[in-house]
């Protein structure tokens, strides 16, 4: 189980718009992409969340994990995020 906090509320206020990606990365350079809409226009992107809580705390030097439940893949999990860019892709 996770808890946390969603995505789609903490990047409310950041607008790259319908052309924009958030490139979430890892200190040992791991990263991964949602799309703009994917988050805020997608029927299930209030489930995508950042947790600082889960069995197994990390060790990679970030503090949050970025969890999407409902993708069919764990492969776009990031643990130990420390940064979050905004692009625009115009």
């Amino acid at each position: 189980q996770f808890r946390g906090v969603s995505v789609k509320e903490l990047l409310a206020q950041v607008e790259p718009g319908l052309n924009g990606v958030f490139l979430f990365s890892a200190p040992d350079a791991y990263r991964s992409l949602l799309s703009w809409g994917e988050i805020f226009l997608g029927t299930l992107g209030h489930r995508i969340m950042l947790s600082d809580e889960n069995d197994r705390p990390s060790k990679k030097g970030g503090r949050f994990n970025l969890i999407l439940p409902d993708d069919l893949m764990a492969d776009r999990w990031v643990t130990a995020v420390d940064r979050i860019e905004a692009i625009n892709l115009q």
